[in-house]
């Protein structure tokens, strides 16, 4: 019974630690793409409220992706719809204002 028992802890720590890992995963994916729509000027075209398909037009991307890309932020709480029927979206207050702070500290360097 005690190496039941004992198997059973095993195991349990080996999903804790695989569900940590996933995590990890998850936030290394999120943390690219940030990256990658800040590179494309994404993340400043959304300060103000844009539509999937404008921001596909501004960044030169297809507007699936765009809307992929949009999807993606709205889950993590990067983006949020910049009104409850507006099909305009929008950084959240969090992300606005760091990346303003962002914004603000290139624009300053020496």
């Amino acid at each position: 019974m005690d190496e039941r028992l004992e198997e059973l802890g095993a195991l349990q720590a080996a999903f804790a630690g695989r569900a940590r890992i996933q995590q990890w995963a998850q936030g290394a994916e999120l943390l690219a793409l940030l990256q990658a729509a800040s590179d494309t000027k994404a993340l400043g075209l959304l300060t103000r409220p844009i539509t999937a398909e404008a921001l596909a037009t501004v960044s030169d991307i297809t507007t699936d992706r765009a809307r992929r890309i949009i999807e993606v932020l709205q889950a993590a709480g990067v983006v949020r719809k910049a009104g409850d029927s507006s099909l305009a979206y929008v950084l959240s207050p969090e992300f606005g204002a760091l990346h303003a702070r962002q914004a603000h500290r290139r624009a300053h360097r020496p």
